[in-house]
């Protein structure tokens, strides 16, 4: 499965250790569970944050299209 990078709009992520899955757009970032508290990063700042910049860059080249390709998994 491929997606431009210009429709990627928000983030999934789950947590480890209670499975929680938590949705956030793309200009936000977390930085612990809000379930079970757990940190998600060693270092101060998300990650999602550099992230979030970096697609916006992307996006201002109008030369270019950016896709990121993902692995389909079957949801059961």
């Amino acid at each position: 499965m491929e997606q431009e990078i210009a429709k990627i709009k928000k983030f999934k992520l789950e947590c480890k250790n209670c499975e929680t899955q938590i949705i956030i757009d793309t200009h936000n970032s977390i930085k612990n569970c809000p379930v079970c508290g757990l940190k998600f990063y060693d270092n101060l700042e998300s990650p999602f944050e550099n992230l979030h910049e970096q697609i916006l860059l992307i996006n201002k080249n109008k030369n270019v299209k950016v896709y990121f390709v993902c692995e389909e998994k079957e949801v059961i």
